[in-house]
């Protein structure tokens, strides 16, 4: 139950839950589940719905859970600071409100002179031979 997500393909374990009133089903890493709620023995799991559709690498990894040597799931992604989720949505913004352009100097703007030489380059150039 860490909250991380499930990669496709990944074995995955399924329980019945209600959510506003309807059966659904909750996924969790094979590795979240307490060692304790899963069968134990190899019989319990022939019995699980889907077990005979799954390889032998999946069943192994079920057998694992149930013993309590599985591997545990992938750390969950980093949660950003509010400052940074703040500097991620500007940046979405600026980037959906920038004319798109055919590349680099496609643009019917005039060159923004960033050095100040009146070049239109943006970078110094040096001074012409005398």
């Amino acid at each position: 139950m860490c909250g991380g997500a499930i990669a496709k393909g990944e074995t995955r374990l399924g329980r019945p839950e209600v959510k506003r009133g309807k059966p659904v089903t909750g996924w969790s890493h094979v590795g979240c589940v307490a060692p304790a709620a899963l069968p134990q023995r190899r019989d319990e799991w022939e019995g699980v719905q889907g077990w005979d559709a799954l390889g032998d690498s999946a069943r192994e990894a079920l057998q694992r859970a149930s013993d309590g040597t599985a591997p545990p799931p992938p750390p969950p992604p980093p949660t950003l600071t509010d400052e940074e989720a703040q500097l991620q949505q500007a940046i979405a913004l600026s980037l959906a409100a920038a004319p798109a352009t055919g590349g680099a100097g496609a643009s019917s703007e005039a060159p923004i002179d960033l050095d100040g030489d009146d070049d239109g380059t943006g970078a110094a150039t040096a001074p012409p031979p005398a």
